[in-house]
């Protein structure tokens, strides 16, 4: 669960940088607030949609076994999955601001550096 957590934050991170560069050129048209709120969106959405999706097929599969093998679901296991949920979404938000910078200095200069 921590490696899928950890790709996840990779895979996400990675194109909030990438949509900073990427938006040069019409970024100070753009209010940073709007440009900000947009980033949070396009990265909160797809996020939730699959990860949430992921796991609600693990829980209900998680039961199924349990309800097939005669057991119940263990409170340990729901709060770990918890903890798990909530620090995904920790880093998933720490991400998203730890990319600001990077987007505020980009918008600051929107003048092409030669490739």
């Amino acid at each position: 669960m921590v490696c899928d957590e950890v790709v996840q934050i990779g895979g996400h991170g990675e194109p909030l940088g990438a949509a900073g560069l990427g938006d040069r050129d019409t970024a100070p048209v753009v209010q940073n607030a709007l440009l900000d709120r947009a980033r949070v969106r396009e990265t909160v959405v797809p996020l939730v949609l699959l990860a949430g999706t992921m796991t609600g097929c693990g829980v209900y599969g998680a039961m199924q076994l349990n309800k097939a093998g005669g057991t119940t679901i263990g409170t340990s296991g729901a709060l770990q999955l918890a903890v798990c949920v909530v620090l995904g979404a920790g880093a998933m938000f720490a991400a998203i601001g730890a990319s600001r910078p990077l987007l505020r200095a980009v918008t600051v200069d929107p003048a092409q550096l030669p490739d």
